[in-house]
């Protein structure tokens, strides 16, 4: 019989802790994928960004940078605790039944941050409930069938003592949005890279972020070659190529 988590919170209260550590350690590695997305906002001054699934709240800079107010909510006690003690407006709650008032955000994000999550479509027609008329949804998931969902479902199953499994973004994802009430605006996918100064750097930040605490480098390397066509070296750095399918909407009402 499987003692593997399942549930989202159970998975983080486990290996939480070094999520956290390789996010704040390394902040740089995500970096080109969280400023694309809050770009994608088009925030406006003041405005309330509510960031969903938000973990430890790592896209709070990019959104105070553009002078905009940031709320997080996630419902893992331990990743929303790392998020207080940043000192942001921080939530613990499921998605499914959010702790805000209706027509309170102008924007709403989710960074990879569905694929642990079952009800898409709760979770959906709860962002509209607090959305305002005409705010903005942005949604950065991994795609099914994607290179980077077999990283995930096969090598990080493979070495995380936890396993991964990841029900990832599909045509039914995107439906689930539609149906909430939402107005699509665009549906594709995005590639880019993830980026450290090094491969041992690169080595220390996925062995935290995807708990893969017995990981060498040589099988990390063989692993990116596998699933994602190899490794980028440059005088600056590597970049190991990601990517995601993102959701652009807004609410008509």
């Amino acid at each position: 019989m499987s003692t593997r988590p399942e549930r989202y919170s159970d998975i983080f209260r486990l290996r939480g802790a070094a999520y956290d550590a390789a996010m704040t350690d390394w902040p740089q590695a995500l970096e080109e994928e969280m400023d694309y997305l809050v770009d994608l906002l088009d925030l406006v001054a003041s405005e309330r960004v509510l960031d969903l699934g938000a973990a430890g709240g790592y896209l709070a800079p990019a959104v105070s940078a553009r002078n905009a107010a940031y709320t997080c909510v996630d419902s893992s006690e331990v990743l929303n605790g790392f998020a207080q003690q940043r000192g942001l407006d921080a939530h613990l709650s499921p998605l499914q039944a959010l702790p805000f008032k209706a027509q309170h955000f102008d924007a709403l994000v989710a960074q990879a941050a569905l694929h642990h999550e079952t009800e898409w479509n709760t979770i959906f027609c709860e962002a509209r409930r607090v959305a305002k008329p005409g705010a903005r949804l942005v949604v950065g998931e991994v795609a099914e069938g994607s290179p980077v969902a077999g990283f995930l479902d096969v090598f990080v199953d493979r070495h995380n003592p936890l396993g991964h499994s990841g029900r990832f973004a599909n045509d039914a994802f995107v439906d689930a949005i539609r149906e909430a009430g939402w107005t699509i605006r665009s549906d594709f996918r995005r590639e880019y890279c993830w980026r450290c100064p090094s491969r041992s750097a690169l080595l220390a930040f996925l062995s935290r972020l995807f708990y893969m605490p017995a990981l060498d480098e040589a099988t990390l390397i063989d692993g990116i070659h596998e699933h994602l066509g190899g490794l980028r070296e440059s005088p600056d750095g590597v970049c190991m190529p990601w990517g995601m399918r993102v959701i652009v909407a807004h609410n008509p009402a």
